[in-house]
């Protein structure tokens, strides 16, 4: 990776400037470096960056994005359900785990697969 980038690029991963970033490397990357406050602390401010406050805000005490029409782009739960989960939400955030259960309620086939319409 090194030989790409010119030298160590984590500390350019764990700057303040972008919390979802940082919180992912820690968690992820070298989470070694990192006690379970420090993580924890790292998470409390990924709730606080401006796309997760939108998704988050976007629930009221549902579900994220639009359920109506839960599959469209950019603003649907299907879409704000993998947005959190990419930005670092888990199932520790109820909201999530919600909106989980609601797109397997609409998506599920008995069978175990998995439909869109």
């Amino acid at each position: 990776m090194n030989r790409y980038l010119g030298g160590d690029c984590i500390p350019w991963l764990l700057e303040k400037t972008d919390a979802d970033i940082r919180y992912l490397t820690m968690r992820d990357v070298v989470p070694e470096r990192f006690s379970a406050t420090e993580l924890d602390d790292a998470r409390g401010e990924i709730r606080q960056s401006i796309p997760l406050r939108r998704i988050i805000v976007s629930a009221g005490e549902g579900v994220f994005g639009d359920a109506a029409h839960f599959d469209i782009f950019y603003r649907g739960a299907m879409w704000y359900f993998a947005e959190a989960v990419e930005r670092g939400l888990d199932r520790r955030d109820a909201v999530l785990e919600r909106t989980a259960e609601f797109l397997f309620d609409r998506c599920q086939n008995p069978s175990g697969g998995f439909i869109l319409n």
